[in-house]
């Protein structure tokens, strides 16, 4: 990657952490997890981890085919 998108990307995700920080949630009128700073953050960055896993592991032992899978027997 060019380092001028690096650089806009990694701004960008800056911005995002200081807003998510910064802009504080009613929580008496919430849930509970309204209460902790920066749960979407991790809760996004963990939908994304288990995301990734599952697609791996859906492509490891469902998708993939042994090389000769259409050869005839």
């Amino acid at each position: 990657m060019k380092k001028w998108i690096v650089l806009i990307l990694f701004l960008l995700t800056l911005l995002s952490l200081y807003a998510e920080l910064s802009f504080s949630v009613d929580a008496g009128h919430g849930h509970w997890w309204n209460k902790i700073p920066g749960f979407f953050i991790f809760f996004g960055l963990l939908g994304c981890i288990l995301l990734i896993l599952f697609a791996k592991a859906l492509g490891k032992y469902w998708l993939i085919r042994d090389e000769n899978y259409y050869d005839d027997k």
